[in-house]
């Protein structure tokens, strides 16, 4: 009976105290594995948000400086469209000009020709204002950039250069607005 008993013992169940014994004796406590696997976990799920956080942070900064281009590009578009528009509105006042400049040369009178001095001195201080500068190459080399020329002349000592401007030429910020046409020696 005694080798009853003893297997009836090895049956019979733990009291609590064994319990905290036997958990006593592992390495590491059941309580701080959860916790472990939990701060794994969160670890994890935190390494994954920061990444999130980072790629919406690059198509932020991306989206960002693609607008910025795009806005550039318009204010670019729109400061283009303005000069050519100002520059198609300076052109029709050019021709009002010559017709006053023929004007000047016809008229002989005092008073009439003070008048109309005083309408081109008004037209030329308004396109100073606009920047328009006004292209006279008499004498000057011809330069097809600047120059239209409309008539030759045989002339091997001026060989090259404007003898005669029949209109005048004109250009704004760099631009050549409208060419001088001119008389060229050769």
């Amino acid at each position: 009976m005694t080798k009853k008993n003893n297997d009836d013992s090895l049956n019979e169940p733990t009291s609590n105290s064994d319990q905290i014994n036997i958990t006593e004796e592992s390495d590491i406590p059941i309580s701080d594995n959860v916790e472990m696997e939990n701060q794994d976990k969160n670890n994890e799920l935190i390494s994954q948000l920061n990444s999130k956080v980072d790629e919406y942070k690059f198509t932020a900064q991306r989206i960002q400086a693609e607008f910025e281009n795009y806005r550039k590009r318009n204010e670019e578009i729109k400061n283009s469209i303005r000069n050519e528009t100002t520059n198609d509105i300076i052109q029709e006042f050019l021709s009002v000009l010559d017709s006053i400049n023929s004007a000047l040369k016809i008229v002989q009178e005092g008073s009439a020709k003070e008048g109309i001095n005083l309408i081109a001195k008004q037209l030329y201080s308004l396109l100073t204002k606009y920047e328009v500068e006004e292209i006279n190459p008499e004498n000057e080399e011809f330069n097809p950039l600047f120059h239209n020329a409309l008539m030759q002349e045989e002339n091997s000592s001026k060989a090259g250069t404007v003898v005669q401007v029949f209109q005048r030429g004109y250009k704004r910020k760099g631009k050549v607005i409208r060419c001088a046409t001119v008389k060229v020696a050769v």
